[in-house]
């Protein structure tokens, strides 16, 4: 799962400083970690050179718009969990924000009752999506070929035959004594 409130670490994104510093502020006060930025091409830089586990950044920016660095950010880092906000929305530009890869999309002046609910559910999700990608890679290295022992000729020939049938969707009936490893 993902980190605490106490060690996750939030970048606020917005060139409005009144705005900026009061999300900050509110955020804080929930236990989270926040830095700031106040352009899309800082935060782009930023997400390179530190670890962010969340972004909560706006649309409208004077440099680098918060879609053009929600798509930058995403080729760097396609895993880490991106919430929009505007005070000029649009259908058009919530569905460009969504299918660029942000979780969600709010409104501006932020509801902070729906901005904490949001940053629980973000941060629970990244955490599910990791926690699911250990298993997997754990599935994937601890039922690998490489780690079946046996020197023997049948053995080899059995493992050439379970990596020609593995890639396939053919039924396969494994018989033998008990006790002779057929569960690998």
């Amino acid at each position: 799962m993902m980190a605490s409130p106490k060690t996750t670490k939030i970048l606020i994104v917005d060139d409005d400083p009144g705005h900026l510093v009061s999300v900050k502020t509110i955020i804080r006060s929930w236990g989270y970690h926040v830095d700031t930025a106040d352009d899309g091409d800082v935060a782009v830089e930023m997400v390179k050179t530190s670890p962010m586990d969340l972004i909560l950044m706006d649309v409208r920016m004077t440099n680098l718009s918060g879609i053009e660095a929600l798509k930058q950010i995403k080729v760097y880092n396609p895993t880490i969990p991106v919430i929009i906000m505007t005070a000029f929305s649009s259908v058009g530009s919530a569905v460009e924000a969504l299918k660029s890869g942000a979780y969600d999309y709010l409104i501006k002046p932020l509801d902070f009752d729906v901005l904490k609910l949001t940053i629980e559910r973000a941060c629970e999700h990244a955490g599910l999506k990791e926690e699911n990608r250990v298993l997997k890679e754990h599935l994937r290295t601890d039922y690998d070929i490489a780690n079946i022992i046996g020197r023997s000729q049948p053995m080899k020939k059995l493992l050439d035959m379970v990596s020609t049938v593995a890639p396939s969707e053919a039924t396969v009936l494994i018989t033998g004594e008990s006790g002779t490893g057929k569960e690998l």
